[in-house]
């Protein structure tokens, strides 16, 4: 495997540390990519996020590349990917021209916020569907039965964003 040099001191540009990564956690990032990739995430974007949960320090591209043998353009493709979706996010450091990426503290409350807000439009979609269709036709009732799931999801997402926030609230009172 390729080693690579994370600086360690952002003061000191000069002073870099060996990073690899043990067998035991590059397991964990395949099966962390492959249950995404069941997902429709690309296998690349899930070992991106696998890493990103497993490496506490922020990582450039190059490194990200080299800890998972990667293309440089598949990484940089799916780090602007997984930046749309809140899952990481890009810090600088004074004095330093490179981007590094880390896990978004908030990337939770992120996810169910997208799925919250993804069901609006699907609604919309179905109501003026269902405008088209003879309302005691099965095909207006299978949009309304689809309605009403759609109105669970968004009430158990609203649930899943409060207990989490609450999660947070009581984690940062210790």
């Amino acid at each position: 495997m390729k080693e690579i040099y994370y600086r360690q001191e952002v003061t000191d540009m000069n002073q870099k540390k060996k990073i690899s990564l043990k067998p035991e956690l590059q397991k964990f990032i395949e099966n962390i990519a492959a249950i995404y990739e069941g997902y429709g995430i690309p296998r690349i974007g899930g070992r991106i996020f696998g890493l990103s949960l497993v490496f506490g320090e922020p990582l450039s591209a190059e490194d990200i590349s080299g800890l998972l043998q990667a293309s440089r353009s598949s990484i940089s493709t799916n780090i602007r990917a997984l930046m749309l979706n809140g899952w990481i996010e890009k810090v600088t450091f004074p004095g330093d021209r490179i981007d590094y990426f880390r896990f978004s503290s908030q990337a939770w409350e992120r996810v169910l916020e997208h799925r919250k807000k993804a069901l609006l439009p699907i609604k919309q979609i179905v109501e003026k569907g269902q405008q088209e269709l003879a309302q005691d036709s099965i095909e207006h009732q299978q949009l309304e039965d689809m309605k009403a799931w759609l109105d669970i999801q968004a009430h158990y997402q609203e649930e899943m964003l409060k207990a989490w926030r609450k999660h947070i609230r009581d984690k940062q009172r210790g």
